[in-house]
């Protein structure tokens, strides 16, 4: 019987023991996870007819992510955005490549011209992670 008790003793130490370090570990993950910003490519015309579209489009992807990190980022990490202006579809799958290859980019977002999205959206689709 003493066996028993001693054992499950030695269990419950073990445990304890476990999720202590477990604990201690994703007590450092935030930190971690804090330094690494998400980086947001945002293509979207600034010159040519669309322009002044896409200048608010840019004060609007602005506004949200300095609202997004003044309360705390996407699970403690910041945002961080990169913007582009896309002229037309070759220069935006252009950029687009560029913005995944250089940049390392989580997302790409923005377009106003279907044309330019529907060719950042087959970069995307070539370079899915």
């Amino acid at each position: 019987m003493r066996r028993n008790r001693d054992s499950v003793a030695g269990d419950r130490r073990r445990a304890l023991q476990t999720l202590a370090a477990a604990g201690a570990a994703g007590l450092a993950w935030p930190a971690w996870a804090q330094q690494e910003k998400i980086r947001i490519g945002h293509l979207t015309p600034l010159t040519g007819f669309l322009g002044a579209l896409g200048e608010y489009a840019v004060m609007g992807i602005k506004m949200a992510t300095d609202e997004i990190n003044a309360a705390g980022g996407v699970m403690g990490r910041p945002l961080e955005v990169l913007s582009e202006d896309s002229v037309n579809p070759q220069v935006a799958s252009t950029k687009a490549q560029r913005m995944i290859e250089r940049d390392n980019v989580a997302v790409l977002m923005g377009e106003i011209n279907s044309a330019s999205a529907l060719t950042i959206s087959q970069v995307a689709a070539r370079n899915k992670k």
